[in-house]
């Protein structure tokens, strides 16, 4: 069976929130969906900050291994960029004909890929 503390769902979504809004820069979020620069960028910086993030938790708790907080980060890093490469392409789209209620459903279910790869990915390295 696999299981995650509340704990740490509760350091995955925060960090979650963290890297992927607050760190996000206005040029990252304005041109990633059609600049890969700016996609790779904005992922970048949010797969190192998840390492950092997991290996200092896992410090505290003998959780994820350096090896495994290096790995996790490269998974979310390539999922996070697949994501967002597709995401933020079709919610441009619909954000650009006023179509807001597609544009939103399409950004939460972005969050809902990101939070499952970030619990799944932590579950299975744990």
């Amino acid at each position: 069976m696999l299981t995650i503390t509340l704990e740490s769902l509760f350091v995955l979504v925060f960090a979650h929130w963290f890297f992927d809004f607050f760190c996000q820069t206005k040029w990252m979020a304005e041109n990633k969906s059609d600049s890969w620069k700016a996609l790779f960028s904005h992922t970048v910086i949010y797969s190192g900050g998840m390492i950092v993030t997991m290996y200092l938790y896992s410090l505290i708790t003998n959780g994820l291994s350096i090896d495994n907080s290096i790995f996790f980060g490269l998974i979310t890093f390539v999922i996070h960029t697949l994501t967002d490469a597709v995401s933020s392409r079709y919610s441009r789209k619909a954000y650009k004909v006023k179509k807001y209620r597609v544009f939103f459903n399409i950004i939460g279910f972005d969050q809902l890929t990101h939070i499952v790869q970030l619990t799944l990915s932590y579950v299975l390295l744990s």
